[in-house]
């Protein structure tokens, strides 16, 4: 919850595909690690989310690669040092291969079945030689990731906020604490690799891969006005980066002092009276986390803004219900935009979802890229129009069945939604019902 913004729940809103991914990522890291742990029976569920991240948006490919690489080098030196494999291996292996191939063979389909594909279109856009945001602002990111204050700590001004965030450069006392965080984690890997502690050494290598991994994906973002601005969604996920580097660090710690006590406790033969006392310590140190946790949270909550667009949900959702009375459900329509601004550019796609929740067919031309074939008008038959813009003007053989008004931080804004049933003929009929 600490890397997302809330929305009220009577929104109409749609979901960007970088945080539909969110939640999804950080159950894919803990996944990795568990596989990397020697849980084979984790191989499936972390192929079906592995292809889940990968095909949800391409900032998560590299990441995503890295974490797999991490599991599969841990889980390989596992099966080397064990005398025998685990039972049900060949079993577990079977049905990881088979979830990635129902994963993958709609994206392989469309390869066969259009030129170019999907996947190839994506090859091509990462491998198209442009210039690119550089090394530099890549290394920004990392350090604000982990650096204190890193991201996950405190809420961002806007969802854009990391597209300027990364331009700018870090403090030196956050650049020096990245340096250190990424120091220590590369000591607990080799103190994991040295003690043969795959636990230790591949929670450090999933963060360290991590950072890698969001330094590459901001470094190698297109230099153009349009495409550098992406780093404002693309880099979101580095909040996990951040967090999970602390998480490591803060386990790799409490590890190392139980190690100590126990140690210590064995050489003592430890009484009764002692054994208590050591129990007392382990509640108090487990509430004492229990009171971290909450305190970070809250202290996280704390610097929520409100969603960037929450000033058009009220008239959204006006908008929405005056549609829904005035437009019969079931129908095929056609959607069009007329007019807009700033402030009203999010109400469209908002107002469509409306209508299709409604259940309503809304057809308009341009939908085939965003949309699919299934909303595309393209000489289609519709038996009504609806038609939203700025303005209250009256537009000729149509009924304006709403206007709101409502303001922003752009300034005044009027938006009006506009219907008319459609004749045999194509003609447009004002008169409704």
């Amino acid at each position: 919850a600490l890397m997302c913004q809330s929305l009220p729940s009577e929104s109409f809103h749609d979901v960007w595909n970088p945080a539909a991914a969110l939640f999804p990522f950080l159950l894919l890291i803990f996944l990795c690690w568990s596989v990397a742990c020697g849980d084979h029976r984790l191989l499936p569920a972390t192929a079906l989310v592995a292809s889940f991240v990968t095909q949800t948006h391409l900032t998560y490919v590299v990441p995503a690669a890295g974490l797999l690489l991490v599991a599969g080098a841990g889980f390989g030196a596992g099966l080397r040092q064990r005398d025998r494999r685990p039972p049900g291996l060949r079993r577990w292996l079977l049905a990881a291969l088979a979830v990635v191939l129902i994963c993958w063979v709609p994206p392989l389909l469309d390869e066969i079945e259009h030129s170019p594909g999907n996947l190839t279109l994506v090859l091509q856009t990462t491998t198209r030689q442009q210039t690119t945001l550089g090394a530099h602002v890549g290394w920004h990111a990392v350090v604000r990731a982990v650096g204190i204050t890193p991201w996950w700590l405190y809420q961002p001004r806007s969802e854009w906020n990391r597209k300027a965030d990364v331009r700018q450069t870090p403090s030196s006392a956050r650049t020096a604490t990245a340096i250190a965080i990424l120091a220590a984690l590369g000591l607990i890997a080799a103190f994991g690799l040295a003690r043969r502690r795959r636990d230790l050494a591949s929670a450090a290598a999933i963060a360290l891969v991590l950072a890698a991994a969001l330094d590459v994906n901001v470094a190698q973002t297109p230099d153009t006005r349009l495409l550098a601005a992406t780093v404002g969604y693309t880099a979101w996920w580095g909040s996990t980066v951040g967090m999970w580097a602390y998480l490591v660090i803060a386990w790799a710690a409490s590890s190392a002092i139980r190690a100590r006590a126990v140690s210590a406790g064995a050489e003592a033969k430890v009484s009764a009276i002692a054994a208590r006392r050591r129990l007392a310590l382990i509640v108090a140190t487990s509430l004492i986390c229990l009171g971290g946790v909450a305190a970070t949270g809250s202290a996280v909550a704390s610097t929520e803004q409100p969603d960037s667009h929450y000033r058009q949900y009220a008239p959204i959702a006006q908008i929405v219900a005056a549609l829904d009375r005035s437009v019969p459900s079931g129908v095929t329509l056609r959607f069009s935009l007329g007019g807009e601004n700033i402030s009203t550019q999010p109400m469209e796609p908002a107002i469509r979802y409306g209508l299709v929740r409604h259940g309503d067919v809304p057809l308009s031309n341009g939908a085939l890229k965003r949309l699919g074939s299934h909303y595309l008008l393209r000489g289609r038959h519709y038996a009504w129009f609806v038609y939203i813009a700025d303005g209250a003007a009256t537009r000729p053989g149509m009924v304006r069945v709403i206007t709101v008004r409502f303001r922003t931080g752009f300034g005044s804004n009027v938006f009006s939604a506009y219907v008319a049933k459609v004749g045999p003929s194509g003609r447009l009929r004002p008169r409704l019902g």
